[in-house]
């Protein structure tokens, strides 16, 4: 992931709080630093807890917990202290330590990452900050600040953060506080504060950034959108040709028997069975019968016809015999055949509405076209459909990062900072299968304003826009607000991972899904959820993926469970032909390598707490997904 420890400080006095442990108060049915560590643990590498008192007593969260090193109470940064010296000792190559205190339960999901942005790549501290106040105890501490701070800590007189931080070019960085939710570093200090946090849990909170008992699930997430009303597309008359990927807008049945007659299934000789006995398996050669030209007289006793594949066989005959089973020989003149006398009655021929009856149902609204139904269609006398006309999706990326590919990439350097923009070509590859008419709607930067003219502008044009990007809560991420303004908006908080965030909005008719802005969070949340939500709106019947159940050939001794995770994956034949799944080495949600490398998505349910090599896992491949 990104290398980073969070360590949570623990075990203040709770003067206010009548002596109690604050972090350990129940809140919404769990304690108080759970809700924290919802957060926190999907945002760091490995997580550890420092309290100054009794360890035991927060034993019952499972996490490493380090006491304090420093003698008598010398506040957040005797917690510092600890956190900094474990992560030396036994993370030694970590960028640094994220703190925050137990206490904290609302911190925003992207927390680390903005920190640590700013730190020049670990160089140098950071302290968040909201509503113009500084929260030196939240912050990002590169572990080069050890030696400093061992030394700061020796004179018993020093305990503020600020003093220390004083000379060493710390910087801060803004998170925005919304009007619907908490400051994002709300802490619980008295009973009073928890009586307000336990108000944010309300029913009906649909945005991940507010706590909730529980994040949408997986397969609840899906629920919701397949329950998501959307508008059917109108409907046009295609030729096949034109067909394929298409969605069926009307009922098809077969007009008459496919095929119309008994045919021959191979080249060869068509006869009578009754009179192979009696014959000795030698027929009389009386006629030849090609695909397309019908014989006119029925067979002879004791005759048999030369036929091909495709045939229609003669009035009188009911087997055929492959041509090479048999010895075709002349006598006086006269042709003759000799056929084996093991064959079954009826081997060898296709019966007349073996393929299709007439009546049967062919194909239903909402089926999308596959190139072997467009052949079913023409097996019937089809050449034209109706299908529901293609959906208009149009391509958003946000962030003043983003730059398109040049054709000549060394003709200018890149600005610092800057980004390829590749979410738009991975996504307009993913829709280049679907029944879709895609406009590139180019890059806007970080502005509310410029988000908000574009998406006006554009949702007039499209069925759909997909944006990358702008989805989180950051002060430079406007989508939510700027759906707020132009029509509906709706933040599903997902228990799954990579991903976590998904946006659904409106503006007019025209639905809006925001993805994550990293590659492979993005290509992940758009196969699981904006798939199906795209096809629905394009009036297909939708089914869920196939899974395939496949060896495990990795090791997950334990794991994090309440949520569901795809683990990118390749497949590897054994010499038995069992397939095993392979994890890619890294999963950083940036790296485009992963996806390239993978197969498909290994899922791990939300109860599975470890995975042995060898072990049955459900294997999503990308094919399964529409991935071509």
């Amino acid at each position: 992931m990104n290398g980073l420890i969070g360590c949570i400080l623990a075990g203040g006095l709770g003067t206010r709080f009548g002596g109690g442990d604050k972090s350990l108060a129940d809140l919404a049915g769990r304690p108080v630093v759970a809700h924290l560590l919802d957060r926190l643990v999907p945002q760091v590498d490995h997580v550890v807890l420092n309290a100054n008192g009794d360890p035991a007593r927060f034993a019952c969260l499972g996490l490493p917990v380090l006491a304090d090193l420093q003698p008598g109470y010398a506040g957040p940064l005797a917690g510092v202290l600890a956190g900094l010296t474990h992560a030396a000792a036994v993370h030694p190559a970590a960028p640094g330590l994220i703190t925050v205190p137990a206490d904290t339960p609302f911190v925003p999901t992207d927390l680390a990452a903005r920190l640590f942005a700013a730190s020049d790549a670990g160089q140098v501290p950071v302290m968040a900050e909201s509503s113009g106040s500084l929260h030196p105890a939240v912050a990002f501490w590169p572990l080069h600040l050890l030696p400093d701070l061992v030394t700061f800590l020796a004179d018993p007189g020093n305990r503020r953060v600020r003093a220390f931080l004083a000379g060493k070019n710390a910087r801060s960085v803004v998170f925005p506080v919304t009007t619907a939710g908490p400051d994002p570093f709300f802490n619980i200090n008295t009973p009073a504060d928890l009586a307000t946090a336990n108000g944010f849990f309300s029913p009906g909170v649909d945005d991940c950034l507010r706590p909730g008992p529980q994040r949408l699930s997986h397969e609840g997430a899906l629920d919701h959108l397949a329950r998501r009303p959307l508008p059917v597309p109108a409907s046009e008359e295609i030729g096949l040709a034109n067909a394929r990927g298409r969605i069926l807008a009307e009922t098809v049945t077969a007009p008459r028997n496919v095929p119309l007659a008994d045919t021959a299934a191979v080249d060869g000789y068509a006869f009578r069975h009754a009179d192979l006995d009696p014959a000795g398996g030698f027929f009389h050669l009386e006629a030849r019968i090609a695909a397309g030209h019908p014989g006119t007289q029925p067979l002879s006793p004791w005759a048999a016809a030369r036929i091909f594949t495709g045939a229609v066989i003669p009035e009188g005959a009911d087997t055929v015999a492959m041509q090479e089973d048999c010895e075709a020989t002349t006598q006086d003149g006269k042709r003759f055949v000799r056929v084996p006398q093991s064959l079954a009655r009826g081997a060898n021929r296709r019966r007349a509405g073996e393929d299709l009856k007439q009546g049967d149902l062919l194909l239903a609204p909402g089926d999308r076209l596959r190139p072997q139904d467009i052949a079913a269609l023409a097996s019937i006398g089809r050449s034209r459909v109706s299908a529901r006309s293609r959906i208009r999706v149009g391509l958003l990326s946000t962030g003043d990062e983003l730059l398109r590919p040049q054709e000549n990439p060394d003709a200018a350097p890149m600005r610092p900072g800057a980004l390829f923009d590749a979410n738009h070509y991975l996504l307009a590859g993913l829709l280049d299968t679907y029944p879709a008419i895609v406009a590139d709607l180019g890059i806007c930067g970080d502005r509310r304003d410029a988000l908000q003219i574009a998406l006006a502008e554009a949702a007039g044009a499209q069925d759909v826009i997909l944006t990358s990007g702008g989805a989180s809560h950051g002060e430079e991420d406007h989508l939510v607000a700027v759906l707020a303004a132009l029509g509906e908006v709706e933040i599903l908080d997902l228990s799954i991972k990579p991903g976590r965030r998904l946006i659904l909005g409106r503006i007019g008719t025209c639905e809006i899904i925001g993805l994550p802005g990293n590659p492979v969070a993005a290509m992940i949340s758009f196969l699981l959820y904006a798939r199906p939500l795209l096809l629905r709106r394009a009036g297909a019947t939708v089914t869920p993926p196939h899974r395939l159940m496949v060896a495990a050939g990795f090791s997950l001794p334990s794991r994090k469970t309440g949520r569901r995770e795809f683990h990118r994956a390749r497949l590897i034949a054994g010499p038995d032909g069992t397939l095993t799944a392979d994890l890619y080495a890294r999963s950083g949600s940036g790296l485009i390598s992963s996806l390239r490398a993978a197969d498909g998505l290994v899922e791990l349910g939300e109860d599975i707490t470890g995975v042995a090599p060898g072990t049955p896992v459900p294997f999503l491949s990308f094919a399964a997904l529409g991935v071509n």
